[in-house]
């Protein structure tokens, strides 16, 4: 599930709207205070049916928008906004090469504002989910 991390972080860095933002990992060690950025976390994960042997997740990955408050703000945050859900609505990341797992279509289920922004930031965070399918070891 955490290994989906990389995989989100590379396809948000290749958007034209998220150049020169600092593209954020949940698992990377960086100063989280640079802005503008796009900052990726683990959001919730729920638990669907589990069969014997098999138990489902549906991770929620949240992409957190940051930018300073000015005039351009509001424009900055909406280009982001409109390019993060082009690029995840409907990926499939078992289809990317090197992807760990198997994993249903990426697909937005909220829109939040961020609940953590220092004074002189405003952001909007959305948040996907997916879901996969682990086996579990019989001992």
């Amino acid at each position: 599930m955490l290994g989906l991390d990389p995989f989100i972080k590379a396809r948000l860095a290749a958007l034209d709207a998220l150049q020169g933002w600092q593209v954020r990992g949940y698992t990377e060690v960086v100063d989280r205070s640079v802005v503008p950025a796009a900052d990726i976390r683990l959001a919730a994960a729920q638990l669907g049916d589990s069969l014997r042997g098999v138990v489902s997740v549906q991770p929620g990955w949240g992409i957190t928008l940051v930018v300073k408050r000015g005039a351009t703000a509001a424009a900055d945050l909406d280009a982001a906004f409109a390019a993060v859900i082009g690029a995840l609505q409907g990926w499939n990341p078992s289809k990317d090469a090197g992807t760990p797992g198997k994993w249903s279509d990426f697909k937005l289920s909220g829109i939040e504002p961020p609940d953590f922004l220092q004074e002189g930031l405003v952001g909007v965070e959305l948040i996907f989910s997916t879901g996969g399918a682990y086996k579990a070891i019989a001992f």
